[in-house]
């Protein structure tokens, strides 16, 4: 296999892992969760103002979900077509284009919003 299947696999495996422990993290644990316990209490009887039938909280929890999902099967597609048929990105370069421009948006949005650890996570799957 050519070095950049190689990469593109590996980087495919950052987001995935990143996506991962994301979604492990959005349910297991406090660590997606703001450090004064009386915010998630406001934020689970809060309403979104587009509708009564979801908390903030709740949003909140799906929000994470839907992102952790994201980044563990669009990556886990290009792995899964990098491994089984590497040809046909080999023929068709441009089918990468919307991994990339994930990859590039979860760049700038962990610069803009998040913190060090998915910034270079972002970064490393970039630049591979």
């Amino acid at each position: 296999m050519a070095a950049h299947i190689w990469l593109l696999g590996f980087g495919s495996l950052v987001l995935m892992l990143l996506g991962s422990l994301h979604l492990l993290f959005t349910f297991h644990g406090r660590r997606l969760h703001p450090r004064d316990p009386e915010l998630v209490a406001r934020l689970k009887r809060e309403h979104l103002v587009i509708t009564r039938e979801s908390s903030m909280w709740n949003a909140w929890l799906g929000f994470n979900a839907s992102h952790s999902v994201g980044l563990v099967f669009l990556p886990g597609t290009y792995l899964l077509l990098a491994t089984s048929q590497p040809k046909v990105i080999e023929a068709a370069p441009w089918l990468l284009l919307p991994l990339l421009a994930a990859t590039v948006s979860y760049v700038v949005l962990a610069h803009r919003y998040w913190f060090k650890v998915p910034q270079l996570g972002a970064w490393l799957a970039l630049l591979a």
